[in-house]
């Protein structure tokens, strides 16, 4: 692999990377949602959870991370968010099965090794 120089990490970092999607039946919704990668503030909040989480803070602020990663990562037709902080509560409340297989479904997509899967995995208990 080459290395890059500035130029060309510049030149990289100015287009948008392509985003990992994928669609989740939710039959309890009547239909199936469309979840996205994780973005690096998300995945950066689950890991301090995680870390918290570690040193034995209270474990509620996986709570927390779940409603966070719901709205930042169930998306519309065009990839962007569209459950506000609210609605991802409530769902997580209503429907935890439902939150459960979207979180699933996001830390596979955006674990970049089997390490990273079962540490992401292992962070929500």
């Amino acid at each position: 692999m080459a290395l890059l120089n500035s130029a060309d990490l510049l030149s990289a970092i100015a287009e948008k990377a392509p985003v990992a999607t994928t669609e989740i039946d939710c039959p309890e919704l009547g239909g199936s949602l469309r979840v996205r990668e994780m973005t690096g503030t998300v995945r950066n909040r689950l890991e301090a959870a995680y870390a918290a989480i570690q040193e034995g803070k209270d474990g509620a602020v996986m709570d927390k991370v779940l409603v966070s990663l719901v709205s930042a990562c169930v998306v519309d037709e065009a990839d962007r968010p569209f459950i506000t902080g609210d609605m991802a509560g409530k769902l997580v409340k209503n429907y935890p099965r439902v939150a459960f297989r979207i979180r699933d479904a996001v830390v596979k997509m955006s674990a970049t090794s089997e390490e990273d899967a079962e540490e992401l995995a292992e962070s929500f208990g």
